[in-house]
């Protein structure tokens, strides 16, 4: 039986002031990925289910990182909706073993700083954070390629149209290398 692990919030770290509120945690971390990994070290096989609208790419990189660095066999399966670092996530897994239900979907784009996130800035930070956002997708569309063997120039256009795709396309550009037809 494989571990499961399930992502169906928003990536990120949670707010240690509202925890001390009694809120419960509302994101998945590297460390919720960390702690899981590690609590099973005799498992051998992750089944990954998503249903994530992604969030902080930093916490995003550092648990697909955690997950292919664990040696278990992964296999992912987008439930509902697979979003932008959630991706990422889906991507830990080899194409064989990634899958999606036949009305979920997937989405990707460009990355970028939510308007709520900045305050004033100047014109070097301006191009500092334009250099770092480039950077920043020209890593995902390198780990893009080489996860799903599509061609980096559509990969770039539908990132650039903020581009949804249903679970056909998907596997067309060899997000996932299944679509699940349901038990009943």
């Amino acid at each position: 039986m494989a571990l499961r692990i399930n992502i169906y919030q928003d990536i990120g770290k949670d707010d240690p002031f509202l925890m001390l509120f009694g809120m419960e945690p509302v994101t998945f971390s590297a460390e919720n990925m960390r702690n899981i990994v590690d609590s099973s070290p005799d498992e051998k096989q992750v089944e990954l289910r998503i249903n994530s609208d992604g969030g902080s790419v930093t916490e995003g990189w550092a648990a697909a990182d955690i997950l292919r660095d664990s040696g278990k066999e992964i296999t992912a399966v987008v439930d509902g909706m697979c979003a932008s670092i959630a991706t990422v996530l889906l991507l830990a897994a080899p194409k064989e073993r990634r899958k999606m239900l036949p009305h979920a979907s997937l989405f990707i784009h460009n990355p970028y700083v939510p308007g709520w996130f900045l305050d004033a800035v100047d014109h070097q930070e301006a191009a500092r954070l334009h250099s770092d956002m480039l950077t920043e997708r020209d890593k995902l569309l390198d780990y893009y390629v080489e996860r799903t063997g599509a061609d980096r120039a559509e990969l770039e256009s539908m990132m650039d149209k903020e581009t949804e795709l249903n679970a056909d396309e998907a596997k067309r550009l060899g997000f996932v290398g299944e679509v699940i037809t349901p038990a009943s």
